[in-house]
């Protein structure tokens, strides 16, 4: 047994606390200079993969990670309660009244934490994460969110993306549609929309193709701080098509994400949600 234990519990003392400390600082270093090794174009898939994997294991340590990790949690949370009363209201219909509706077939209806977690993830826009630092660190916050939040179905998608990145995708468990949907994917299941970076008019295809509360209300978004975008002049001929001006700001939960290291890498990124009961679209 360590001399630092004691029963079996590990004694805290201020010097493993500053070594903890010390420990996630350096996680948090090294996720924003990871890109000083070889980095080019015809890496093969198994460099691809290796590299991503460095990253990783670095990120998953870190401070930034687990307050991100928190933030997107509290719009699953959000998301959670949204689909609960969508079901609640459903059943109570069908049954006749809610009265009748018992709390037994409301799916997680307690909160549970079985229930908190994200059925499906599409990835939009990431680029070429085999020779830039800040779509090799966007890849790799996907995978660990993919992971954290044990989501089943995950997707990525961008037409610059190599065979060799393809192929990395792939083995990492993402799922590369053959067509490029341009933000049009209607999803009828809990999902993240992981999209950092991508243009305006992305975002307002998926918005559309997921239009109205009992859809909104099911999707999370990760990716340009819709609050940003509205505080910029948009022409009047595109007020009219950009379904982010026509939700409005009090019909999106916004959450930014933390200064990270690398900073082109997350800048201006934020967490959308969307609450049931503001939602009038």
């Amino acid at each position: 047994m360590d001399h630092n234990s004691d029963d079996g519990f590990t004694l805290v003392t201020k010097n493993s606390r500053r070594s903890a400390a010390k420990r996630r600082k350096n996680a948090d270093k090294t996720i924003g200079i990871l890109m000083h090794g070889r980095i080019d174009t015809q890496m093969t898939t198994e460099e691809i993969i290796q590299m991503i994997e460095r990253c990783i294991s670095d990120m998953k340590g870190s401070a930034w990670f687990g307050e991100v990790k928190m933030i997107l949690r509290k719009h699953v949370e959000a998301v959670t309660a949204n689909v609960q009363s969508i079901e609640f209201d459903a059943g109570a219909t069908n049954m006749g009244s809610k009265e009748q509706f018992g709390k037994d077939d409301v799916a997680h209806a307690d909160g549970d934490q079985e229930g908190l977690k994200i059925t499906r993830m599409i990835c939009y826009g990431i680029g070429n994460f085999s020779s830039s630092a800040s779509s090799l660190l966007q890849i790799s916050l996907a995978r660990l969110l993919k992971e954290s939040f044990q989501i089943v179905s995950s997707s990525l998608f961008d037409p610059v993306m190599t065979e060799a990145e393809r192929a990395a995708a792939q083995s990492l468990g993402f799922i590369i549609p053959e067509e490029d949907e341009v933000g049009l994917c209607a999803t009828n299941s809990d999902s993240l929309f992981f999209m950092p970076h991508c243009g305006r008019r992305l975002y307002s295809n998926v918005l559309r193709a997921n239009w109205g509360p009992r859809n909104l209300a099911r999707i999370v978004i990760m990716g340009n701080s819709f609050g940003a975008y509205r505080m910029r002049r948009l022409p009047d001929n595109c007020k009219d098509s950009c379904c982010i001006e026509k939700l409005g700001e009090d019909v999106v939960s916004e959450t930014a994400l933390p200064k990270h290291a690398e900073e082109n890498s997350f800048i201006d990124t934020s967490v959308h949600s969307f609450p049931l009961q503001v939602i009038e679209v």
